[in-house]
């Protein structure tokens, strides 16, 4: 489902992602129901192929507080095969060791931005108590080798519940324009292991309105919406269901390029975006 320090159910992942045109941006929402099994505090690990040049903050965080359904509202309007198969621009300049910290709702956020895992670690001190993981410079060392230009994003928390948090949305400018490249490589008090399948229980939603595709979205919370929020949610979505597949261990992404013509959103077999990918068809109307 994705990276946890210690072991934990993320439940009903739902993951969307789509480009926001007037900021030359990409957004990524991020829902899940999570329960922390471990009797520590735990974190989820999220890579963002932030622009070089560009720093992950706060500012790339889109409010979503007491807002559950749009995640919802834009699944519902994905056409379904039938029987259910399946911030801100930011400026450009070069800034490196950049770490910062903030709650946010029912996480805690460590972002950092080509840091030294030292800055990473002294970071992790300003996280209350209660949400404040012991994350291993092994674990870090792992992102920086594996993702080097990728910024990371460490979700802290505590809860046990299970119940649905809010959606994390973040905004930011992409590495690649056509490539939008969603973090679900997975594993759980481990470090990830390439080349090995994993079971994949999410829902893959894709903004669409730029194109023209995909069903028209109704969002039924607009008006308690915060207006960044409302302003950059996508306008139509497509989508697909996988309910415990077992997958190669790697994130999803879809090329806008060939989106159109392909109709499908793949799953990278290890870091790399190449041929290995399984293909994963959306309907597109």
């Amino acid at each position: 489902m994705c990276v946890t320090l210690h072991d934990a159910r993320l439940g009903r992942t739902a993951l969307a992602g789509w480009r926001y045109p007037g900021r030359q941006t990409h957004c990524l929402a991020y829902g899940n129901e999570p329960e922390n099994r471990s009797g520590k505090p735990n974190v989820m690990l999220l890579h963002i192929p932030l622009a070089y040049g560009a720093v992950l903050t706060r500012d790339n965080f889109i409010p979503a507080q007491g807002l559950g359904r749009f995640l919802e509202d834009m699944w519902r309007a994905a056409p379904k095969w039938p029987g259910g198969e399946t911030a801100r621009t930011l400026g450009s300049r070069e800034v490196r060791g950049s770490v910062s910290v903030f709650s946010m709702g029912s996480y805690t956020w460590v972002t950092a931005t080509q840091a030294d895992p030292d800055d990473i670690a002294a970071a992790l001190d300003e996280v209350p108590a209660h949400r404040r993981p012991a994350i291993s410079r092994q674990l870090i060392g792992f992102y920086q080798r594996t993702w080097p230009y990728d910024a990371l994003a460490l979700g802290c928390f505590s809860t046990r519940s299970g119940d649905p948090a809010e959606p994390a949305v973040i905004e930011y400018p992409p590495q690649d324009w056509d490539i939008l490249r969603m973090p679900a490589t997975d594993a759980h008090g481990t470090i990830p292991a390439w080349g090995e399948r994993v079971r994949v229980d999410h829902r893959i939603i894709i903004g669409t309105g730029e194109l023209g595709l995909g069903g028209p979205v109704t969002y039924t919370e607009r008006n308690q919406m915060d207006p960044l929020l409302r302003d950059t949610l996508p306008s139509r979505t497509v989508a697909a269901e996988i309910p415990g597949a077992m997958l190669w261990n790697g994130d999803f992404y879809v090329n806008f390029r060939e989106l159109a013509r392909n109709g499908d959103v793949r799953r990278a077999n290890g870091p790399v975006l190449d041929a290995g990918a399984e293909r994963i068809p959306v309907r597109m109307g």
